[in-house]
C-alpha cells in the first residue's frame, strides 16, 4: 500500500474546487487510490456503479429533455446473499409531470421508466 500517493490523491480531490467535482471526477479519483491501496473491486461495488452509471444517465436526460430535476435512490437490505438491492429513478418535469422507473440496474430502472401525469385537481 503506498501511503504517499494516497494522502496526495485525497488532497487533490479535496482541493479540487466544487464547481469542477463532477461524479466522474471523484469516481476516478476513488478508482486511483483503490489502486494505490492494492484493493481489488468485490460485488459489493456493483450496486454503487449502478447507481453512479444511473445518476449520470438520469442527469443527461434531465437536461436534454428540459427536465425541473431528478432523483436516485439504491435501496439494500440483507446481508450475502439474503441482500435485496433496488435502483429507483424520479424525474420531474417543469409541467408537474413526473417519470419514475426501478430495477436492480441502470438498464433495468431505464427500460422500467414510464410517465405519470398528476389528476387535473377539482375545484370546489
Amino acid at each position: 500500500m503506498n501511503n504517499e500517493t494516497i494522502d496526495r490523491l485525497l488532497i487533490r480531490l479535496l482541493r479540487t474546487p466544487e464547481d469542477e467535482r463532477t461524479q466522474e471526477h471523484v469516481v476516478e479519483a476513488l478508482a486511483l487510490v483503490r489502486e494505490a491501496a492494492n484493493l481489488e473491486a468485490t460485488s459489493q461495488d456493483e450496486p454503487f456503479k449502478e447507481q453512479l452509471k444511473l445518476a449520470a444517465i438520469a442527469e443527461l436526460l434531465t437536461s436534454e429533455l428540459n427536465m425541473s430535476n431528478f432523483s436516485v435512490s439504491l435501496d439494500m437490505r440483507g446481508l450475502g446473499v439474503h441482500r435485496i438491492q433496488s435502483l429507483s429513478l424520479s424525474m420531474t418535469g417543469s409541467d408537474k409531470t413526473w417519470f419514475f422507473g426501478y430495477g436492480k440496474t441502470a438498464e433495468e430502472a431505464l427500460k422500467d421508466l414510464h410517465e405519470h401525469k398528476p389528476k387535473a385537481e377539482c375545484s370546489a
